[in-house]
């Protein structure tokens, strides 16, 4: 064990000795790569100057603009929702989440049944609002509830349509 233990110290104390030379090898490589003459480089090519071309569209309708569509008078419109009446709860949920589950009717009164995406059971009927485009019920029947949206139009305006919520699994 005690040879054993000799020799590894005598290859310790070689590793740890020959990183201590001097940097001589180091110094004169360095120099002889100094004294080599520079690679020549190449000279840039000539630029041409690009020729200016004028614009010649200006009398041409912008293509940023949208122009109105011919015969529709948008901002001149009537269709704007009604902010100043309190919003309802079923206006929080898309239209899209809202199921109708049923219908009641009395004295002539129809009601139909919708079901939230919560589990929630609201009873709606004619001149209710519901969904999050202002939508409001213009029709209530066994089958389905109609509603009117009123939605933003691409022209800064706003323009009307139509959805219906089924019955659900009808």
């Amino acid at each position: 064990m005690n040879n054993l233990h000799r020799c590894t110290s005598v290859t310790l104390l070689v590793i740890i000795l020959s990183g201590c030379s001097s940097d001589a090898e180091i110094d004169i490589y360095i120099s002889e790569v100094k004294e080599l003459p520079a690679a020549p480089v190449e000279a840039l090519p000539d630029m041409t100057l690009p020729k200016p071309s004028e614009y010649t569209a200006a009398n041409e309708r912008d293509p940023f603009y949208i122009a109105p569509r011919v015969g529709v008078d948008y901002l001149a419109s009537d269709i704007h929702p009604d902010s100043g009446r309190p919003r309802e709860v079923l206006e929080n949920f898309p239209l899209d989440t809202l199921k109708m589950v049923g219908t009641l009717e009395r004295r002539q009164q129809r009601w139909a049944i919708i079901l939230d995406a919560q589990g929630l059971v609201y009873r709606v009927s004619e001149g209710n609002y519901i969904g999050k485009n202002h939508g409001k019920i213009v029709g209530v029947s066994e089958t389905s509830i109609d509603v009117v949206e009123v939605i933003p139009d691409s022209i800064a305006g706003w323009r009307e349509r139509k959805a219906r919520l089924a019955l659900d699994g009808e």
